[in-house]
Parts: structure tokens; sequence; C-alpha cells
């Protein structure tokens, strides 16, 4: 997921969420990108640019 809310540069951190018990968790993945190119449904960074196929490489390592 990202923070909108936490914009920096027009680019927004990317977090992940666990939810173990009902308890969730956030916890930030030092990772930011522009909102335009995340797809919420999914989960991932949407386009080809170079940025986003770095990010996507990086989310698929914890999952």
């Amino acid at each position: 997921m990202i923070r909108q809310d936490k914009l920096r540069n027009g680019k927004a951190p990317v977090y992940a969420r666990i939810t173990v018990n009902g308890e969730i968790i956030h916890f930030a993945l030092k990772q930011w990108i522009d909102p335009k190119l995340w797809d919420n449904r999914c989960g991932y960074g949407k386009g080809n640019k170079d940025e986003v196929a770095l990010l996507n490489l990086h989310l698929d390592r914890y999952g």
C-alpha cells in the first residue's frame, strides 16, 4: 500500500501491511513511487518505467 497522506516531492512511501489475529501492522519499505504509477488493486507499480520495474522487483522479494 502507499500512504498518499505522506507525499514528499510528489511521491508516496510504500508500506507493507500484515494482519495477525486481527491486529494490523504497517511498516515502511523505504521505497517511494508517484501515486499515478501505483495500482491499488494489485499492490504493485504499473507501467514500464525503470523505477516501477525496480520497485516491483523489490516488492517481489517480500511476497
